[in-house]
């Protein structure tokens, strides 16, 4: 049977760009996933509120 697949408007870019990518060295690709990794951890930070204050930004927060 021959089916024909439809495909949404992204699928059909990037086929349709499928031959104007790179290939990347090992290097290059290590470099690029470090940099992404750095960029997606989690940092955390240690604050010192009042009651009071926690309250106002927790009511803030809820609020938008």
């Amino acid at each position: 049977m021959n089916h024909k697949i439809k495909l949404d408007e992204y699928e059909e870019k990037v086929e349709n760009e499928i031959f104007n990518f790179i290939s990347l060295s090992k290097e290059e690709k290590d470099k690029i996933e470090k940099i992404i990794d750095q960029e997606n951890e989690k940092k955390s930070i240690k604050l010192r509120l009042r009651k009071y204050d926690l309250e106002k930004l927790k009511e803030r927060a809820r609020n938008v």
